[in-house]
């Protein structure tokens, strides 16, 4: 980063340490949760992390290369022994605590730093949904987007994705509007159906996310289905009819790109090109070029050889 980054991201990891100890001190936090949160912080503000970066693939392999979907940029830090800090927990914990403000800010700040400095971009980055009612959040990183980074830097290179802690009934609609115009911004509904059950043959019936897309519906560009209903989909005794799913949110959404989260190879890329328009999985190859020859093969060896012969 360089010298105004670098200081900005501390000013903020810094005030997310300061209201997590208050907080503990207060009995809001227990002792657990704030050391959990205190070695997730202590590793940002030394300096121990990095963002790995899962591709969104095009899974329509005629046209693979004329669309380029982001990258999310996934967050690793490590302890000073060296090990891995699971981020899930700690994100939780200051999330759940009121303290994801300044949190998330300076996870959009390093990652974009980060996308600039490795050629990562477009990318995306995930911010608690709490913050999508927060007006000052959006007009703290509008000058954050403002001050630290040039246009021609951020302009369409950037997708905020929100997450499913929280409903956002009272979405900041101008703030994100204007998000989009000046900045080229993108905005991702994430896990999608995350709260998907099976209950006397009606699937996800009593869904929250069906209102958070209809609050959302002229702000969001793509949405992520969860990985366990995709998962659902390929259970081969009961199988989840994705194609309906996503024809209501295609109703609500007519212009939406749907992607595919936890998506394990092209065989399973392929299956599912009608229904979506890119996907996304740990096990995917991260490089396009190569993912499009495995998605060339898949879609001619349709349906797979039984993996026994």
């Amino acid at each position: 980063m360089n010298k105004n980054r670098t200081a900005l991201f501390q000013d903020l990891i810094a005030a997310t340490r300061m209201g997590l100890d208050m907080k503990h001190a207060a009995g809001v936090v227990s002792d657990d949760d704030a050391r959990i949160a205190g070695t997730l912080l202590s590793a940002l503000a030394a300096g121990r992390y990095h963002f790995i970066a899962e591709t969104w693939h095009n899974n329509h392999d005629e046209h693979a290369d004329l669309v380029t979907y982001p990258a999310e940029l996934l967050l690793r830090a490590y302890t000073a022994e060296g090990t891995a800090i699971k981020p899930l927990e700690p994100i939780t914990i200051l999330s759940q605590s009121g303290l994801q403000s300044n949190f998330d800010q300076a996870l959009i700040l390093a990652g974009l730093d980060q996308a600039l400095a490795q050629g990562l971009n477009p990318v995306s980055i995930n911010t608690s949904a709490r913050n999508v009612s927060n007006a000052s959040f959006w007009y703290d990183v509008c000058d954050m987007l403002c001050d630290d980074f040039t246009p021609g830097e951020i302009h369409g290179q950037l997708t905020l994705e929100v997450t499913e802690d929280d409903l956002a009934d009272s979405p900041c609609r101008d703030i994100l509007l204007a998000m989009k115009r000046q900045f080229g911004c993108t905005f991702a509904i994430d896990d999608f159906y995350h709260d998907y059950v099976e209950s006397n043959g009606h699937h996800g019936i009593g869904s929250r996310d069906w209102l958070r897309l209809d609050n959302l519906r002229d702000i969001v560009d793509y949405v992520k289905i969860d990985g366990v209903t995709v998962e659902a989909a390929l259970d081969q005794r009961n199988p989840f009819n994705l194609g309906d799913l996503v024809d209501r949110i295609k109703h609500i959404v007519p212009n939406v790109k749907i992607v595919l989260e936890r998506v394990k190879n092209a065989d399973q890329a392929h299956a599912f090109n009608t229904v979506s328009d890119a996907v996304q999985g740990l096990y995917l190859t991260h490089d396009r070029d190569a993912f499009r020859r495995e998605l060339f093969i898949a879609a001619r060896n349709f349906p797979p050889r039984p993996e026994n012969l």
